[in-house]
C-alpha cells in the first residue's frame, strides 16, 4: 500500500513533455507506467532504466524515480541495484470488475474487506434527500468506508441511507460485506434494481488522503441509488476509485431483433397475436 504522495507544484500550462494540469508530473508517470504492467511487460520482466524511461516520457531522472518508487510501495514492482525494475505482479488484473448487475453487490471478492470510518446520524444533503424520494432536511445515516482488495486502498464510499433502514442496519457491521448484502441477506429489506451515473472526478484532499493519491488525480466516481421491492429507494452511495486500480467492465448483451414497422414479418407476427388471442 503506498502511502500519501507529496504534492508538488506542477506547470499551469502545456509543459514541454506535454503533462499539464494540477496532477504532478511523476504521478502521471506513474500511472501511465501501470497501465503498462501486465501488458508490455508481463510478471518478472524488467522495465526499461529509468534514463530509459526519462527520455521516453520527457522527465528528468529525478522524476522517474519518484513515479518508481509508488510503483515500488504498492508492490508492483521491485528495484534493486544491479538488477533493474522487474515486475511483481501484474495492475490492472487484479482489481475488481462490475459487470452490471445488481447481484454482483450481494457478495464481494476474494480480498476484499473494508475500514468504517464513521456511521452517524445527520440530515440528509438536499440532493441526496431529493434522490432518496425524502423531503428536504429529512434525517438519515451516513456510512463512511474505505474498499481494501488484498491490502491496497482502491476505493471511498460514502453512502447515505433513510433514517428507518439506518436504525435497522444498526444491528449489524461493515467490514466484510456490502451494505445491499446485509439489507438483502441479513436484514430482510431485499434490493431489487438501482440507478447509475458514472464520472471522471478530481480527488479532493480528503478524498485524496484517503484513497493515498495526491490532491487532484484522477478517480473514477460512480453513485448508485438502490431500491427494494416496490421502488422505493433505499440506499444511495457514491464511490471513488483510484483509477490505477479499478477497471470498470461491463457486459452488453444484444436484445431481440426489432422489426421495422411496415414490414411483413411484422404484420405476420401481428396476425399470429391476433390469432392467439381469440383462442
Amino acid at each position: 500500500m503506498s502511502s500519501q504522495v507529496d504534492n508538488l507544484p506542477a506547470a499551469s500550462g502545456p509543459a514541454a513533455n506535454g503533462f499539464q494540469g494540477p496532477v504532478p508530473v511523476y504521478v502521471q508517470v506513474a500511472h501511465l507506467l501501470r497501465q503498462r504492467i501486465g501488458v508490455d511487460w508481463p510478471v518478472a520482466a524488467r522495465l526499461p532504466s529509468e534514463q530509459a524511461l526519462g527520455r521516453e516520457f520527457a522527465v528528468n531522472r529525478h522524476t522517474v524515480r519518484r513515479a518508481v518508487a509508488l510503483l515500488v510501495a504498492d508492490g508492483l514492482v521491485s528495484q534493486r541495484r544491479g538488477r533493474g525494475i522487474v515486475v511483481l505482479r501484474a495492475s490492472a488484473q487484479e482489481v475488481p470488475k462490475l459487470i452490471g448487475n445488481v447481484e454482483d453487490f450481494f457478495s464481494t471478492g476474494a480480498g476484499t474487506r473494508y475500514r468504517v470510518l464513521g456511521y452517524r446520524r445527520q440530515p440528509l444533503p438536499p440532493e441526496v434527500a431529493q434522490r432518496l424520494a425524502l423531503p428536504e432536511g429529512a434525517p438519515g445515516y451516513r456510512v463512511d468506508r474505505v474498499m481494501l482488495s488484498r491490502g491496497n486502498v482502491v476505493a471511498y464510499l460514502i453512502a447515505y441511507i433513510p433514517e428507518d433502514v439506518g436504525r435497522v442496519l444498526r444491528r449489524f457491521t461493515f467490514e466484510q460485506e456490502t451494505l445491499v448484502a446485509i439489507l438483502t441477506r441479513r436484514a430482510g429489506r431485499p434490493v431489487v434494481d438501482a440507478e447509475q451515473t458514472i464520472e471522471a472526478a478530481l480527488a479532493e484532499p480528503h478524498v485524496a488522503r484517503l484513497l493515498e493519491v495526491a490532491p487532484g488525480a484522477p478517480t473514477l466516481k460512480i453513485r448508485f441509488t438502490f431500491r427494494e421491492a416496490g421502488g422505493r429507494p433505499v440506499n444511495d452511495v457514491t464511490y471513488y476509485y483510484r483509477a490505477d486500480r479499478y477497471v470498470y467492465t461491463a457486459h452488453l448483451a444484444a436484445g431481440p431483433p426489432r422489426v421495422p414497422p411496415g414490414s411483413r414479418a411484422r404484420r405476420m407476427r401481428a396476425a399470429s397475436l391476433r390469432g392467439r388471442s381469440a383462442r
